[in-house]
């Protein structure tokens, strides 16, 4: 699977899970310096936790997450 359809699968799923009122909040806290999707750590860690297994098991990844 090339790199960046990894990149936009979990982009896409990051935009499809994400909260505008919540991510202007986390985005007002942070004084505008950052973009933020709106999500909270576990639905955003759901987001990522199958491209983290799938690349642990192809031995790209070093590390606990």
């Amino acid at each position: 699977m090339k790199e960046i359809s990894k990149y936009q699968r979990l982009r896409k799923k990051l935009i499809e899970n994400s909260d505008p009122e919540l991510a202007r909040q986390m985005e007002s806290y942070m004084r505008n310096k950052f973009k933020f999707y709106g999500l909270k750590t576990p639905e955003r860690r759901k987001s990522y936790h199958d491209l983290i297994k799938l690349e642990k098991a192809n031995k790209k990844l070093i590390g606990n997450f």
